[in-house]
């Protein structure tokens, strides 16, 4: 699992390096209530169908309904492969939110 404040990065790894991933998933970018501390944060995932990936919370996948009911998932982006390259080559530094 990756460590918390990694997510961005971690979604463009993931949509990057594996092929089926990147021709059917798409980076969502928006909020979730942190399990620890209950806070709503900014955060990104990746959701292929009705399957989930954040590779903050588990190491493969989720049902996006049950990923939705657990973390209160609320979308605001969505982006492709293509898109999100785009988006990372136009930041002059890091990976952040888009």
């Amino acid at each position: 699992m990756t460590k918390p404040g990694q997510c961005y990065e971690e979604t463009f790894n993931i949509m990057m390096n594996d092929n089926e991933v990147g021709k059917t998933g798409r980076i969502i970018h928006g909020t979730v209530k942190d399990p620890k501390t209950k806070k709503i944060i900014e955060h990104a995932w990746i959701e292929i169908g009705t399957m989930v990936i954040d590779p903050t919370i588990s190491d493969g996948m989720i049902r996006k309904n049950q990923y939705y009911k657990v973390t209160s998932a609320k979308p605001q982006k969505s982006y492709t492969d293509l898109q999100a390259i785009n988006n990372v080559f136009k930041q002059k530094k890091g990976f952040c939110k888009w």
